[in-house]
């Protein structure tokens, strides 16, 4: 399989995983996932839609696809994938050593979790 720009300024070929991650976050850039958040939604499905501006971005779940929505190209499909919370946040740190995300841990009423988004992080 070829490999993209970003696996060949990384220095290796990514997993499906890593892709998939990389692949979002990119698209989803500057918003910022912890990997529970990407498991509910890479297990599940759905449609992440950024508002114009730096609102944030609202979830679609597939249970709601049935409702009629304008064609927007700023909406990513995340189709479902059999993938653990272990396995992406492998992915997601092999992605940060590479210096492809950027990540940050971040306080919350639960203790600290770790974000991650796209970075440019000095690779390219």
């Amino acid at each position: 399989m070829p490999i993209t720009d970003d696996e060949w300024e990384s220095g290796r070929q990514w997993t499906d995983v890593e892709r998939a991650i990389a692949e979002f976050l990119d698209a989803v850039a500057p918003r910022a996932y912890a990997v529970a958040e990407l498991h509910q939604l890479f297990v599940g499905g759905g449609t992440v839609t950024a508002p114009d501006g730096n609102d944030g971005l609202d979830v679609v779940r597939d249970e709601d696809a049935d409702r009629e929505v304008d064609a927007d190209p700023a909406r990513v499909d995340v189709a479902p994938m059999d993938v653990t919370e272990r396995e992406l946040r492998a992915a997601a740190n092999g992605l940060r050593d590479a210096e492809y995300l950027d990540s940050k841990a971040i306080r919350t009423a639960d203790g600290f979790v770790t974000y991650y988004r796209r970075c440019d992080c000095g690779m390219f």
